[in-house]
């Protein structure tokens, strides 16, 4: 799947963001952690610039509070899944728990995903199927 570049900017600190919300010390169960190390290699990180970005305790650690935030936060996990074109129940447990921990309802992640895997067969630059989808799912009702 083609990325902008904004959008790899994007899932990268959406990466961190699920470091540092469910995993605020350290990652227990053993899927989670080869899923996370998957994604890392994913965006080319080492695992020294994991541990560095999250023990920062100075970076800043944006919470999306805004419902079109929060949907536009989930989007992006849900792009770094989609990556490798090799999804994982695992992966989508983690973005399960990243939604109900940001406010959303965990359901989002199996349409958000289904809207992905169709509009990613249809010719809109990648730009305009986040734009599509996102503006759908933030005028469903909560």
């Amino acid at each position: 799947m083609a990325l902008a570049a904004y959008q790899q900017e994007q899932i990268l600190e959406r990466f961190f963001s699920v470091l540092w919300l469910l995993y605020p010390n350290r990652v227990t169960n053993t899927e989670h952690k080869k899923c996370l190390i998957k994604w890392a290699g994913q965006l080319g990180l080492n695992p020294d610039e994991i541990l560095a970005a999250h023990t920062d305790v100075e970076r800043p650690r944006p919470k999306p509070e805004t419902k079109p935030e929060k949907i536009r936060a989930v989007y992006n996990l849900m792009l770094l899944i989609c990556m490798d074109q090799v999804i994982q129940e695992e992966e989508l447990e983690i973005a399960e728990q990243y939604a109900v921990a940001i406010g959303l309802k965990k359901s989002i992640i199996r349409a958000l995903f289904d809207s992905i895997l169709v509009a990613r067969n249809s010719e809109l630059t990648p730009e305009a199927m986040e734009a599509q989808i996102i503006t759908y799912f933030q005028n469903q009702p909560d």
